[in-house]
């Protein structure tokens, strides 16, 4: 499965300095666990809301609130585009978590 952070686009790439693309690789997969963890973590479960994803970025990387916003915004994108997919289900009786993820995005 490729990451999430390897869709953001060759052009946005070569605009970043390498710090930047580190500090956005070290976000989007923290905002990956945070989705995973508690099945879609925006849907209540660990954090309601996009906005409140944000504003745990801008805690945890202070230093770094535009990037905070912009791999947010990448992130919610992939997930409205349908990009996050996952090769199967980890357990016979759960769903895939890229079916939750959608469905959440649908309501938001």
């Amino acid at each position: 499965m490729k990451g999430p952070w390897q869709l953001v686009p060759l052009s946005f790439r070569h605009l970043l300095k390498k710090r930047s693309v580190s500090t956005m690789h070290k976000m989007k997969t923290h905002i990956v666990h945070v989705l995973a963890d508690g099945v879609g973590g925006i849907n209540g479960f660990l954090i309601p809301t996009w906005n409140e994803l944000t504003l745990q970025l801008h805690r945890e990387y202070f230093k770094a609130h535009d990037s905070c916003q912009d791999s947010v915004e990448l992130m919610r994108q992939t997930q409205k585009q349908g990009l996050f997919q996952l090769q199967a289900a980890p357990d016979d009786d759960k769903r895939l978590l890229s079916v939750l993820i959608t469905n959440h995005a649908k309501k938001v």
